[in-house]
């Protein structure tokens, strides 16, 4: 989108101006539809010039803008010309990416399956102009005792039912009835399609191709749902060996990281039926004086059991088995935790360290989890998920608290344009990277400002 100025943002548009533009139209990254300076007909153009793209007519869109820059640089408009040379070359560079597979000018989809069991994927090639400018993968479901063409057909149903626009040829890896679906497909197109199974020459090598990504889309398939079966047996086996009647579907991981007590986090992962469910992870900004990991632990349980006292979304629903890293004496402060909230009916179990131990809340001596070997290896995963995740947000505070200090150095930046920089750049790296007219066109930010803060960084960072 940058490429052809298009926005990022979902702001409504107006056609008047809605607020205070983001850094990429100071950029010259997005032609800037909410500053209500540009008309509906130039953003248009630009959509357009995307669908050109899409379609595989990069020259046609490559000319056009080639155009359009000579035309600001016989008008003297320099800055204008030098954003159009940049999407000029960006441009071109990803024009070099797309393989050249004829050089014709055709049109093609090329389609091949394959299948295991009741499992099958449909890779589709797109050919655009000789250009081979994408492809996807599509999963099929319900295919058992289903042909090859089937499957095919099934596909194009599907895929082509709801489309404005086919392409000029349709090549497949399987077809039993390609009359009917050329009239079917032109009907759609408006004009003539013609499909086919090719059998030699470079049509076939497409398919070849196909038939290679559907294959192995279809063993990365396999391969995820062979680790979904293995996580389910996971859990059942923690079930037997924390001797619950209940299955753990929902497993919560909590790890605490600081540094002497400073910027301490803890972490909660969530695994659900045996997977990471990342979208449920929360983390904790620990208010707990000191290094004390059985309070700070305590603290982020309590917290943790507040939200879901309060019914917040974020932390819905309750988990069924908490695992904190720890023996004896974590788990110990986690179960007061638990009773003065009334979950004792949630499980708790500890993952020692040193001897890798599991102990159950309640009970003084450690499970044999070794004759549990799926669970026990659940619990590891879980352990040092929650573990990595509280120390990249520790480092990312003790990071940021870095940052703060650095900007806080510069004469000229205050709280107000140090959160601009930030919005802007995330690391100070970045920021080093940048030119004095990217930093200037922050927001609230001034050239001289700018070359203050390169100079600065080009001293301590190198």
């Amino acid at each position: 989108s940058g490429l052809f100025g298009l926005r990022t943002c979902r702001q409504p548009l107006t056609g008047k101006r809605t607020g205070t533009p983001c850094l990429n139209w100071h950029l010259k990254r997005c032609l800037g539809p909410c500053t209500g300076e540009i008309s509906p007909a130039v953003y248009r153009e630009a959509v357009e010039q995307v669908r050109r793209f899409l379609r595989g007519q990069s020259a046609q869109v490559e000319a056009a803008l080639r155009r359009r820059m000579e035309t600001a640089s016989l008008q003297l408009d320099f800055e204008r010309a030098a954003v159009l040379r940049d999407r000029l070359q960006s441009l071109q560079r990803a024009m070099s990416d797309q393989v050249v597979v004829s050089t014709r000018a055709v049109e093609q989809d090329v389609a091949a399956v394959a299948s295991f069991e009741d499992t099958a994927v449909v890779a589709v090639l797109r050919v655009r102009h000789g250009r081979l400018i994408g492809q996807e993968e599509y999963p099929l479901q319900a295919v058992l005792q289903h042909s090859p063409a089937e499957m095919l057909e099934a596909f194009l149903t599907q895929h082509y039912s709801q489309a404005q626009w086919a392409p000029r040829e349709v090549l497949l890896s399987d077809i039993e009835d390609p009359a009917t679906w050329e009239e079917t497909l032109s009907e759609l197109r408006g004009s003539q399609v013609t499909v086919r199974r090719p059998e030699r020459g470079a049509g076939r090598r497409l398919i070849e191709l196909a038939r290679q990504n559907a294959e192995a889309a279809l063993a990365r398939a396999l391969q995820a749902r062979q680790r979904r079966e293995g996580a389910t047996g996971a859990v059942e086996d923690l079930r037997d060996l924390a001797g619950t009647a209940r299955l753990p579907e929902r497993i919560e991981g909590y790890d605490i990281s600081n540094l002497q007590g400073d910027h301490a986090t803890a972490s909660m992962v969530v695994f659900s039926m045996g997977l990471p469910d990342k979208q449920s992870y929360r983390r904790f900004r620990l208010r707990a004086p000191g290094p004390d990991d059985y309070a700070m632990l305590a603290e982020a349980l309590r917290r943790r059991l507040q939200r879901l006292a309060e019914e917040d979304p974020k932390f819905l629903p309750a988990p069924d088995l908490i695992l904190v890293d720890g023996g004896v004496g974590q788990v110990s402060a986690v179960r007061q935790v638990l009773e003065e909230a009334g979950r004792t009916d949630i499980t708790l179990l500890g993952l020692a360290k040193q001897e890798e131990q599991v102990f159950l809340s309640g009970q003084d001596n450690p499970l044999p989890a070794q004759d549990h070997p799926a669970a026990w290896y659940l619990l590891q995963r879980v352990r040092d998920e929650a573990h990595r995740f509280a120390r990249t947000y520790h480092l990312s505070l003790r990071d940021a608290a870095m940052t703060r200090s650095q900007l806080d150095a510069v004469p000229g930046v205050g709280p107000r344009r140090r959160q601009a920089l930030l919005r802007a750049f995330p690391s100070l790296h970045e920021m080093a990277r940048a030119s004095v007219e990217e930093l200037a066109a922050v927001p609230g930010m001034n050239r001289q400002v700018a070359q203050a803060l390169k100079d600065h960084l080009a001293e301590k960072l190198g």
